[in-house]
């Protein structure tokens, strides 16, 4: 972080775009936008003593260069942090950081984009906020090589005849990025995915998915302290009946185990589970019966979450070993490895993939392959290593889904687009689900 003398030099006396002031207990968060060159950071309607989390969610700080001043809040009075930074925006001022203190003066400069916030449109308030979102938080900070503040002022100072055609103006704007998995979600699309089989269940917490031969409904993850956690659901879990419906005659779909698990907030609802053994009790029984050699067949798995993924490549690996980073748009690495020695650390082992393997399954076969742990058996997985999030849009506007930071794999390489390349190709077209007909019996010459 920069001191004060120094952001002072930065920043002393240069036009505002915009201040926001968010407080906590303990800091004030300052983002300034000035015409030449850090990006102008809409101000919001903050409430105080909101956790840091929830700040850095609702306050433009990620591009807006966000520096932080111990103790300064420490005063604020009661009458609120917008209606102080929208007093000082009417007055038209500059901000000087002098000596890590606050100073401001006045200027001539009028912050025109923020006094004619209050008089924006609800669609180009909804145009604004979208961008502002993908602004805070997208991977590419190049935005497809587009000069993306001037889209955002073409967009936000259109007339809009109604919301659809602002939403129109949405996707259009966020389409252009280059990235499928950046994108509008209507107000139906955003409700589906939410209330929908193929992502989490709003208060349910659990991912749904199909066994590989289509005929069980099962948990393909289950996210921490949810509902669904706090239920004894865990990942694996076949789902045989929901409020007294079955779900065990080979036909249902996972949006028809969705329909019964929605309810009101607050609402109960009973399903009857089938419980999959885990592969570390997998394994444990076949050790028993005299199993020497081991095949993890993810071909279709299409990931879930990473921690089921990372748990999984651990159960095969040595304390201390890497499994996966995670890179955000600053470049921020997270860097996540073992703990402890797997369960297994000898034993020969391949991953049977395909192309539709994806995301998290991806994760953990890099993570066995690159550590020289399993050889990689099938075709070249899906190639999905990107990390996406979804925002809500204000007033029932629907969504928009960002990318926010990408996989590398322990050798640091980037799979997204790319996929894993298999050490030992097999042709996709075996059908059976009993992965030792596919497969050729000289698999493990390769460890």
């Amino acid at each position: 972080m920069r001191t004060g003398s120094q952001l002072s030099k930065t920043l002393k006396a240069i036009p505002l775009w915009g201040v926001a002031l968010c407080s906590t207990s303990t800091v004030i968060h300052a983002f300034v936008g000035p015409s030449g060159g850090i990006s102008p950071g809409p101000f919001e309607v903050v409430p105080l003593r909101l956790p840091k989390l929830s700040l850095k969610r609702l306050c433009h700080e990620e591009n807006a260069r966000d520096y932080l001043f111990p103790g300064v809040a420490e005063g604020t009075k009661k009458r609120g942090t917008v209606s102080v930074v929208e007093e000082w925006l009417r007055k038209g001022l500059t901000i000087a950081i002098l000596s890590g203190a606050l100073a401001f003066a006045p200027c001539s400069v009028q912050p025109s984009w923020a006094e004619n916030f209050g008089s924006m449109s609800d669609e180009q308030k909804a145009v604004a906020e979208a961008w502002r979102i993908v602004d805070s938080t997208f991977l590419d900070r190049t935005f497809n090589g587009q000069d993306w503040f001037k889209l955002r002022q073409d967009a936000v100072s259109k007339k809009y005849k109604n919301m659809e055609e602002a939403q129109a103006a949405i996707e259009n704007l966020v389409g252009g990025l280059g990235d499928k998995y950046t994108r509008y979600l209507n107000p139906r699309k955003y409700d589906s995915i939410f209330n929908s089989a193929t992502g989490n269940l709003v208060g349910v917490g659990v991912e749904l998915s199909t066994t590989k031969d289509k005929s069980r409904v099962v948990a393909a993850d289950v996210e921490a302290n949810s509902p669904a956690s706090k239920g004894g659901i865990q990942p694996r879990d076949v789902f045989l009946e929901v409020d007294g419906t079955r779900f065990d005659d080979g036909t249902a779909t996972p949006d028809d185990v969705a329909s019964k698990l929605r309810g009101p907030e607050g609402s109960k609802v009973g399903a009857v589970l089938q419980r999959a053994q885990t592969v570390a009790e997998k394994i444990d029984e076949l050790k028993k019966k005299g199993a020497k050699s081991f095949v993890l067949d993810l071909r279709g798995n299409p990931g879930g979450l990473l921690p089921g993924g990372f748990d999984t490549a651990s159960l095969f690996l040595e304390a201390n070993k890497p499994v996966v980073f995670v890179v955000n748009k600053k470049g921020v690495v997270d860097a996540q490895q073992t703990l402890n020695d797997g369960i297994d650390l000898d034993s020969p082992l391949a991953i049977y993939v395909d192309g539709n393997t994806a995301s998290a399954a991806e994760v953990m076969t890099a993570a066995l392959q690159e550590n020289g742990r399993a050889v990689i058996v099938g075709e070249q997985t899906f190639g999905k290593g990107i990390v996406q999030t979804i925002r809500p849009l204000s007033n029932n506007n629907g969504g928009v889904g960002v990318t926010v930071a990408r996989y590398e794999t322990p050798q640091h390489h980037d799979i997204n687009k790319q996929g894993i390349k298999v050490d030992i190709p097999v042709p996709a077209d075996c059908e059976s689900i009993d992965a030792l007909v596919c497969l050729p019996s000289n698999i493990f010459k390769k460890l």
